[in-house]
């Protein structure tokens, strides 16, 4: 039997020629196909392994559009030279092509056209490498190859995450620091990590448990995925354990459904007696692993205790952050159902929604990201690719039932899938090029398995129609990327330079320091006039401000922020602090209402506590007290903040009314705060409190007197 095969799929060359079979000889290898080859290795390799920086973000996109645009010339120079190619026009490809194309109305009435731009170069490199991997993988070898050079990056990736995690260990901080210690340079956040690793780990497990690969190929896959799994199992992602365990559990009911009718049961035998096998072998492993000191004993203690949170009530606010903010895309989406709020809108879309008190750059969820951001439109573009990527995985395994030699890389891409849907669940893995990247080339080995493509020229028309589509997404893309680029250059330049300023105010160079703060916000200033379409910089600008107590250019910089994306509670709420304590009350209540009046939210109570203040600032008492008799009934809120009982009694007294109520609470007062009896605030009230009862009870007495001769009785 031949080993040509379109990605892992069975041979063109057999007894029942497949659907689509095109018989034409295959010319030589070319330069040009050689080129493409290197290219998409190249991707494979190079994307999760590009340092992420805070002053240049948009490197790795750079070299992820120089990478794929390369190869795109180099399939184009291919079909130039009339040369056979894997043909596109299999269901899963006009099923990608339609997702693509479902992002375009979202793209074009996009309001952040900053960000639609950024999003739409992701897009436009992600259908490059996919096309990338239709044509350059058209041989078992290429496969092998493909896979090996991902488990390396892998390997790399999880060494520097270990050596992070024993620094971790080392440090002996809190459990709440493990996510930042175990972030590397190539990922700003473990989890994303967790994200690219758990698809490169499974995939290589089942490469291991399949047949067709020899001793040698299996015990190296096999080293490379110890430290993977050590790594995360140090992370402690929940949907990395839960992707893990689905995705295995659909390869096993893969391989038994594509076995013959007598050999079914015998077939799922020898599956499960292999998954018996390998959780043994897994923990001895991990049993010499501990002995010898290579990882913590209290490895897989702090991942039972990571699962086991998820029934703890005390943590509760953290397991269901991810349902406040489906909560918040689904409100938004029900105003903007049809194209969403725009392509890369939602961190921007979502602002007048959110109940969270900081920005949400993503739903947390894939199918809700797409919801939101293109829409209904766009959201049955992604399920019609998942429903033709899940025809394409049965077909595929009932068709190489009986080839060893390519059940395996087969079933590799489509376990690794099978972990990235479930992610897709609770994160968004197509938001991240590195995840994103590998997700389409794995789509294209999976795909070519039921060898439903055919081999041909390329058509003239197609072929220059293609380059030129794709050369105007790229050009279109591009000043958007250079823009946030730049845009991030200045950011961290301006951070460098307040960094040097507030030395200088320490060692009492005033002087010095107010010319490097000014020169801080001029950056801040460039910054976001070369990319006005974030808060970033805004947020940066009022945080370094409110450090240094210029409060008057932190309301500046919040000003500038809400002008541009009104609505955020957040900032709001900075808003209207900032505007109190520049004695600008009846300015902030507008601000402060907008969020304490809102329901849910983390920020709502404090807000409410805030506004009530103001409020009594600005001598609005019967507001105030409005929101104090809903605050001080909360005694968990009480417990963290016993000043709002003091602000209810300062409210009652100058209302004057229900002394009775005020002390009341001046006594939970003296219970919730140790030696509050020497509190100058307390005295106060408290004197004040005994004034005005006393004058309470003369009017009182003198009552009956006025009565009979007013003909009234005395309100209290």
């Amino acid at each position: 039997m031949s080993s040509r095969v379109g990605g892992p799929g069975p041979d063109r060359v057999t007894s029942r020629p497949p659907v689509g079979y095109n018989s034409l000889p295959m010319t030589s290898s070319s330069l040009a196909r050689r080129g493409a080859s290197l290219c998409l290795l190249g991707l494979a390799f190079v994307m999760p392994l590009v340092p992420v920086s805070r002053s240049a973000p948009m490197n790795k996109h750079l070299i992820f559009a120089a990478l794929a645009g390369c190869g795109g010339l180099f399939l184009w120079l291919e079909g130039f030279q009339r040369r056979k190619a894997p043909a596109l026009g299999t269901p899963v490809d006009w099923a990608f092509l339609g997702f693509l194309a479902c992002a375009v109305p979202s793209a074009v009435l996009a309001k952040n056209t900053g960000m639609a731009r950024v999003e739409l170069g992701n897009l436009t490199c992600f259908a490059l490498t996919y096309l990338l991997a239709v044509k350059a993988l058209r041989t078992r070898r290429s496969v092998l190859a493909l896979y090996a050079v991902v488990l390396v990056g892998g390997l790399v990736i999880s060494a520097l995450g270990l050596d992070a995690y024993r620094r971790f260990l080392a440090a002996d901080v809190s459990e709440f620091a493990r996510s930042g210690y175990l972030s590397t340079d190539l990922f700003p956040h473990s989890y994303l990590a967790a994200q690219y690793l758990v698809m490169v780990f499974v995939g290589g497990l089942v490469m291991v448990l399949e047949r067709g690969l020899s001793t040698a190929w299996r015990l190296g896959i096999a080293a490379a995925l110890a430290p993977m799994a050590a790594y995360l199992l140090a992370i402690g992602s929940r949907g990395a354990y839960l992707a893990v365990l689905v995705s295995l559990a659909v390869s096993a009911v893969l391989r038994v459904r594509a076995a013959d009718a007598g050999g079914l049961g015998a077939r799922a035998v020898r599956v499960v007696v292999r998954a018996t096998a390998g959780v043994v072998v897994a923990g001895v492993l991990y049993a010499v692993a501990t002995a010898s000191g290579l990882l913590p004993d209290d490895a897989m203690g702090n991942a039972l205790q990571r699962v086991s949170l998820l029934l703890d009530p005390r943590y509760a606010e953290n397991n269901f952050e991810r349902l406040d903010i489906w909560r918040s895309t689904l409100a938004m989406v029900s105003d903007h159902v049809v194209t969403g709020v725009g392509l890369g809108g939602f961190a921007s879309g979502i602002l007048p929604y959110q109940t969270a008190a900081r920005v949400v750059p993503h739903a947390h969820n894939q199918f809700l990201q797409v919801l939101g951001q293109s829409g209904l439109v766009g959201l049955m573009g992604l399920l019609f690719l998942v429903r033709h990527a899940i025809h394409a995985a049965r077909k595929g395994a009932t068709h190489l039932a009986g080839d060893d030699s390519r059940r395996g890389p087969f079933h590799a891409a489509t376990a690794a899938l099978v972990a990235a849907l479930v992610y897709c669940l609770l994160e968004t893995p197509l938001h991240w090029i590195e995840a994103g990247s590998l997700i389409t080339i794995l789509l294209a080995v999976m795909t070519r398995a039921g060898c439903t493509s055919r081999d041909a020229v390329p058509r003239r028309v197609a072929l220059h129609g293609a380059l030129v589509a794709t050369a105007g997404l790229l050009a279109v893309a591009t000043p958007g990327w250079y823009a946030f680029h730049e845009f991030s250059l200045a950011r961290s330049h301006a951070a460098t330079v307040a960094e040097s300023a507030r030395a200088m105010t320490y060692r009492g160079e005033t002087e010095r320091a107010a010319e490097l703060w000014a020169r801080s916000d001029e950056l801040l200033g460039s910054a976001d006039q070369r990319f006005p379409y974030t808060l970033d910089a805004t947020s940066q600008g009022t945080e370094l401000a409110w450090a240094r107590g210029d409060l008057r250019t932190a309301a500046d910089w919040q000003l500038l922020g809400d002008a541009r994306f009104p609505g955020a509670p957040f900032q709001l709420y900075n808003l209207g602090s900032l505007l109190m304590q520049l004695n600008r009350t009846e300015h902030a209540l507008p601000a402060l209402r907008a969020v304490a009046l809102r329901p849910g939210g983390d920020a709502s109570w404090s807000a409410a506590v805030t506004l009530a203040r103001a409020c009594a600032q600005g001598q609005h008492y019967e507001e105030a007290w409005f929101l104090q008799r809903q605050l001080v009934r909360d005694p968990v809120l009480v417990e963290a903040s016993p000043e709002i009982l003091l602000d209810a009694v300062s409210s009652l007294l100058m209302l004057g009314r229900e002394a009775d109520l005020a002390h009341e609470l001046l006594e939970r007062w003296l219970d919730a705060v140790e030696g509050g009896q020497e509190d100058e605030r307390y005295l106060k009230l408290r004197e004040r409190l005994e004034d005005q009862r006393e004058k309470w009870n003369r009017a009182l007495w003198r009552g009956p007197m006025w009565a009979g001769w007013l003909g009234r009785a005395p309100a209290r």
